[in-house]
């Protein structure tokens, strides 16, 4: 730790415990400067948290961090995608499911009525297949009994099921009030395959034992602030923040709220990103993927205070 502070004073002189001074190289200040500037340490050891990995030199197409390296993979689209993708929005997928393989989240920040929504219906649809959803005991599907709109269809009637293991967590889409009827119906033309939920009105706790039967949630900020106590209780899966402005600012009680959801992958969506201050993109990126920009107070002390001078 000592070696840490005296390579980001840029002190070459460094004592060692026989006594020895020991000048450090030039080029390390180059080399590990923002290494050492942006690890944690806890007992001595220096640490990164995953979504850090870029700070690692030597490997160009991904990093061994622990036991997780970030794949070169690209992601076929799901079966059952009633949508054909153009190029650009293909990239856009396969970018998405390259943060999603390597447990990482993002921000897909793009023009309006570019197709943000149907590439991350098609990583949700992707996500839906290449997992298990357990089934509840209580539930049977024996007989010719017609399932309803919150039964989870069985494995063995599902083209799509890949055999995995890997345990399926219900999504969850926080957006806007005036966008659940945009989500819902695009679910239902680009995945209907997919069973959601709309968690809302003034009669929605009677939906809360269907949460977690559904493929997707579909909730509205204004909402999640308020049943945050219940929803932050629950595990997802991805969770999506649409129209992400809304997590700006770090300090309101929507943004608290925001980050007491449990999921597995954070996926902001914004279609106005060049409007984003410094401390904006923080509060996003910070939620996408926690600690990626250090704490708030880090971040203002190395980036937002220098570039203001």
């Amino acid at each position: 730790i000592c070696f840490r502070e005296h390579l980001l004073a840029g002190k070459r002189e460094f004592i060692l415990e026989d006594g020895t001074v020991f000048f450090i190289p030039e080029e390390w200040f180059a080399d590990y400067h923002d290494l050492f500037l942006w690890a944690g340490h806890k007992g001595g050891a220096l640490y990164l948290h995953r979504s850090q990995f870029a700070l690692l030199n030597g490997v160009e197409k991904g990093v061994e961090n622990g036991n997780r390296v970030i794949p070169d993979v690209k992601g076929e689209l799901p079966q059952g995608l009633e949508a054909v993708l153009r190029p650009y929005q293909l990239k856009g997928y396969s970018w998405l499911y390259r943060l999603y393989a390597a447990g990482l989240g993002g921000c897909l920040a793009d023009d309006m009525g570019l197709g943000k929504t149907v590439q991350v219906i098609a990583l949700l649809l992707k996500y839906r297949q290449e997992t298990v959803k357990a089934l509840p005991a209580w539930k049977s599907f024996t007989g010719e009994r017609q399932l309803s709109l919150f039964d989870a269809l069985p494995q063995d009637s599902c083209p799509e099921s890949t055999g995995q293991t890997t345990a399926f967590h219900t999504c969850l889409v926080v957006v806007p009030a005036s966008l659940v009827h945009n989500w819902r119906n695009e679910i239902r033309r680009f995945a209907p395959r997919l069973t959601v939920t709309v968690y809302a009105g003034n009669h929605r706790q009677e939906l809360r034992p269907f949460l977690q039967q559904s493929d997707l949630v579909i909730v509205t900020y204004h909402t999640l602030r308020n049943d945050i106590a219940y929803l932050s209780q629950l595990s997802f899966g991805i969770v999506v923040a649409d129209e992400a402005q809304m997590l700006k600012n770090p300090d309101s009680q929507l943004h608290q709220a925001l980050l007491r959801i449990q999921g597995k992958h954070f996926y902001a969506l914004s279609g106005t990103p060049v409007e984003n201050s410094l401390t904006d993109l923080w509060a996003i990126m910070n939620w996408t993927n926690r600690d990626m920009l250090g704490s708030h107070h880090f971040f203002r002390k190395n980036f937002i205070k220098p570039l203001q001078q």
